[in-house]
């Protein structure tokens, strides 16, 4: 039942709820103007000149349905019609629903990594599950978007439900089954104290997989509904086409699963987002054996609008909303989660903050369009200032007033559904999350250059977070221009706001109806009484006709492919052919990679250094950055390519790299005037694809052509890693099309001021750091000394994988770097050789089958270097383990690997 000052509504009845959405469906059409943008201009210009000079107080209570008597009437009846047409939100009793219900708290074990709000939600929903499976005689619960699993441990271990818990992440999956264990040791060690041995602890059976229909559901359950003595299902394996199940966790087989009997089902949803409730309730109705649903929403935004022909979207789902040829868009979703409840609980101060941040953000947008309209076109997110830091706040806030738990709940009270009962979250809401950093009143005013500062460092750390560093726009004038109308902005998002509870409601109904046209319910509506939160149970299933869920062949699959093949000929045909392309017809899979002429740093990379990727090496000076880079050039040439080095510090040494092995007299060389003309350069022998590798040497010498052409001691803020950031998007593309590395050298410079943590960063800016697809972070460790001891001959060097898209990153290599030679090849061979096990080394003796290398590293290296063949051997087969180990494809830098022109017939039929 719904009122709140205007008509009441109820929908015990399919045409009862059917006359509630039609009358939100009316309200909503005269005021579609607060979903869309520019909305201030359709606002009536009375009910702004009031609310304008209204306390932060009394705006605060709008969504909540408060009014004034002064107020327009207008806008009187907006906000009370607003009220009664959503779901009320009085205090429910859960007793009544399920007498002799008992709440009982978890112990430290169940509730270690729950916040006070996650427990007091698995506590309250867990007797509620508990209660309603036993009443319907069913054993076996699915946990549906389990998450940690934190409800199914809960219902398996305190509860003695048979649980399996549905995720699509198998991250979660894992950690489900490990904290499981954990748990299932403490209550094994319980029960031999109680001396009760006997009893059997069934652990949550964790299934990873994304929930895409109710069939799958009901295959992914049925899987695991028998269990033989031992705990192990009994099924028979059939194969189902068309379903994209991923496969279950402890599993190789992708295909689901048809148990051998039935057994009754709970289906239950702690928060399940976007979709998954109404797949819940599909298979609700579709599938005999589950008994009852308890699905607690959330994330509407994330809900699937179709067309009305579509059957499996999230919004309609009703025949009754269907006809009505509704569709709500993504805005009004989003406000759909919004919570008048929580807009209530904020105080003043953290009311005015939130204003104000709204104001900021709104501001900032104009900085964007005025100064970086490339940037605003992207539609560029900057997230939230201060979320974890205030969540921590609010959770110490929480846990120190537990024992005000009743006065608390008359705050925090949202609605849920299910085919009995729903929970909502407020968890995700943008209001709470935000830093309460103003305290100044509203009867006290605002000091405007203090609003300035704060607006000003909010636009600094937003440009910040899209990789924007330049301070020296005009910042104070585009605020002088926008602080003018900061007032409009409470009474703009209140307004809004306001219809967030409609929306819900809509949506909520919606889902009611769908079930009881199918004559599922019983005509009922009661409100139950949970401490610090609130149960609505909207409706209590009655029966269940003959809906038995069918395992057949997806009928929608062979349309979906059809359309999906005409969608992808239709991109080809206009942006070429390649486009877009199925990954195992394009034959890329693997990551070509060639040796970096250090076999220790291969072996970190898992075969050496990736094709067509960015690389960044950085490290101290003289720590062998570029001895590195020219060994990596010196084996790019080796077998067939072609390198080049911009050199933009002017310090190349044609003697020392044909020393490395560089072959000079082919090397491709540039010494720039200006990092502009460096980047310029590099990227057009890239787009040419017949340079294999590209080394920059070094970033830190890119100077751009504003600082050279400027005077000495000019500040000039950002130009550098703006030139960087230009550049590396170009480059990025180039470089993977062409098949060519571009390594960067950098060097590392020292914040000023740091006193904590690592002062150390890299020249350039932050781009570099994200476009690059392997960073490796060299160092010496130590010096090698001459055989007297008198001097220094060379230097140990490590080498750490700090990013790596293409391998296991964070590994380290060691190797030895000669003065005047290079890298100790021999030294990496016999490091890796005893790594991969194919030298064997008993105590200090070296072994490879029949040969004996020596006693000690020394003699080892010197029957290496006197026996080539034997090294390159050795070599061979450490190469081979490393490749097989990773599932890397090597290189060969030969001329046919370039793509050749084609004749004029050949190119006619690919253009067709």
């Amino acid at each position: 039942m719904a009122d709140g000052g205007g008509r009441k509504y109820s929908c015990k009845t399919a045409s009862e709820t059917l006359e509630w959405i039609h009358a939100i469906i009316d309200f909503l059409k005269p005021y579609r103007f607060f979903l869309d943008d520019r909305m201030w201009e359709a606002v009536d210009i009375e009910w702004m000149n009031c609310l304008r000079k209204e306390s932060v107080e009394k705006l605060l209570q709008i969504p909540s349905g408060v009014v004034q008597d002064h107020w327009p009437a207008s806008l009187k009846e907006f906000i009370i019609t607003s009220r009664s047409l959503s779901l009320p939100r009085d205090q429910a009793d859960l007793q009544e629903a399920f007498p002799g219900l008992r709440v009982a708290s978890l112990n430290n074990v169940l509730a270690q990594g729950m916040s006070q709000k996650k427990k007091h939600e698995i506590e309250t929903v867990a007797a509620v599950i508990n209660s309603i499976a036993r009443r319907v005689g069913a054993k076996t619960m699915v946990d549906v978007g389990s998450g940690q699993g934190y409800l199914a441990q809960v219902l398996s271990f305190e509860h003695e439900l048979s649980v399996i818990a549905i995720d699509a992440s198998s991250h979660h999956g894992s950690i489900t089954e490990a904290r499981a264990k954990r748990i299932e040791k403490y209550y094994a060690s319980k029960a031999r104290e109680s001396r009760s041995e006997n009893r059997g602890f069934s652990t949550p059976k964790t299934v990873t997989c994304k929930v895409l229909s109710p069939a799958m559901l009901k295959d992914v359950s049925s899987a695991f509904l028998q269990l033989d003595d031992l705990g192990k299902p009994i099924f028979s394996r059939v194969e189902a086409e068309g379903k994209p199940l991923e496969g279950i966790v402890g599993s190789k087989s992708p295909l689901p699963c048809i148990a051998i009997g039935k057994s009754p089902l709970v289906l239950a949803g702690l928060h399940a987002c976007g979709d998954l409730s109404v797949t819940m309730l599909r298979t609700f109705m579709e599938c005999d054996e589950v008994k009852a649903v308890i699905s607690i929403g959330c994330c509407y935004n994330l809900i699937s609008e179709e067309a009305m022909h579509e059957t499996h979207s999230g919004f309609p789902v009703s025949t009754g909303v269907k006809s009505s040829s509704v569709l709500l868009g993504r805005n009004a979703r989003d406000l759909a989660c919004q919570s008048a409840e929580r807009w209530r609980g904020l105080d003043e101060a953290a009311g005015i903050h939130n204003f104000d941040l709204h104001a900021f953000r709104a501001a900032f947008q104009m900085v964007l369009l005025k100064y970086y309209p490339e940037i605003i076109i992207r539609n560029p997110a900057i997230g939230r200032q201060g979320k974890a830091l205030r969540r921590k706040h609010n959770r110490r806030i929480l846990e120190s007033d537990s024992n005000r738990a009743e006065s608390f709940s008359q705050k925090n009270h949202k609605p849920v559904i299910c085919c009995t009962k729903s929970f909502n979250r407020d968890e995700n809401d943008p209001l709470l999350n935000e830093p309460s950093s103003y305290t100044r009143s509203s009867n006290e005013g605002s000091n405007s250059g203090d609003r300035y500062s704060k607006f000003l460092k909010f636009c600094l750390w937003g440009l910040e977070r899209l990789g924007l560093h330049d301070s020296q726009k005009n910042f104070l004038g585009l605020w002088k221009e926008a602080e003018t109308f900061a007032d409009l902005v409470g009474p703009y998002w209140t307004l809004r706001a306001a219809l967030g509870p409609v929306l819900e409601t809509a949506l909520l109904l919606d889902r009611l109806l769908f079930l009881q046209e199918q004559g599922f319910l019983k005509a009922s509506s009661r409100t139950y009484r949970v401490k610090r939160r609130k149960i609505r149970v909207r409706a209590e299933f009655d029966g269940k006709v003959n809906g038995a869920l069918s395992a057949d062949f997806d009928s929608r699959y062979t349309d979906r492919q059809k359309a999906l093949d005409a969608a992808m000929n239709d991109i080809n045909n206009s942006f070429g052919k390649g486009s877009v392309t199925r990954l195992g017809s394009a034959g890329g899979a693997l990551v070509e990679t060639f040796p970096s002429g250090c076999l220790t740093l291969d072996f970190a990379l898992g075969g050496g250094l990736p094709r067509g990727r960015i690389v960044e090496v950085y490290g101290p000076e003289s720590s062998g950055k570029t001895t590195l880079a020219l060994h990596a050039m010196a084996e790019v040439q080796r077998l067939g390519g072609n390198a080049m080095l911009v050199d933009a510090e002017h310090a190349f040494d044609p003697a020392y790299s044909k020393a490395l092995g560089v072959d000079v007299e082919n090397l491709i060389v540039c010494q720039p005037d200006n990092g502009e003309m460096a980047l310029e350069i590099a990227d057009r022998l890239c787009r040419s694809g017949a340079v294999d590798l590209i080394c920059i040497d070094s970033v830190s010498a890119l100077t751009p052509r504003a600082e050279i052409e400027g005077e000495i001691g000019m500040q000039q803020m950002g130009l550098q890693a703006r030139l960087m950031s230009q550049a590396l998007r170009k480059m990025s593309g180039n470089a993977s099309k062409a098949g060519c590395t571009l390594i960067f050298l950098n060097q590392i410079r020292h914040k000023i001021g740091v006193y904590y943590g690592n002062p150390e960063v890299t020249s350039g800016g932050i781009a570099l750091k994200f476009f690059a697809s392997v960073r490796l972070e060299i160092r010496p460790t130590g010096k090698i000394k001459s055989v007297k001891g008198d001097e220094d001959i060379g230097v140990k060097v490590r080498v750490r994988v700090q990013k790596s898209k293409v391998s296991r990153p964070y590994k380290q290599a060691e190797f030895e770097i000669m003065f005047g030679e290079g890298i100790s090849k021999l030294g990496c061979v016999l490091d890796c050789a005893d790594m991969t096990g194919v030298i064997v080394k008993k105590g200090s003796w070296y072994s490879y089958g029949d040969h004996r290398l020596g006693q000690g590293r020394d003699r080892a290296l010197q029957y290496l270097k006197e026996n080539p063949l034997v090294s390159e051997e050795i070599e061979k087969k450490v190469r081979a383990a490393v490749v097989e180990d990773n599932g890397q494809v090597s290189s060969s830098f030969m001329k046919s690997s370039i793509p050749q022109p084609q004749d004029e017939d050949t190119m006619f039929q690919e253009m067709q």
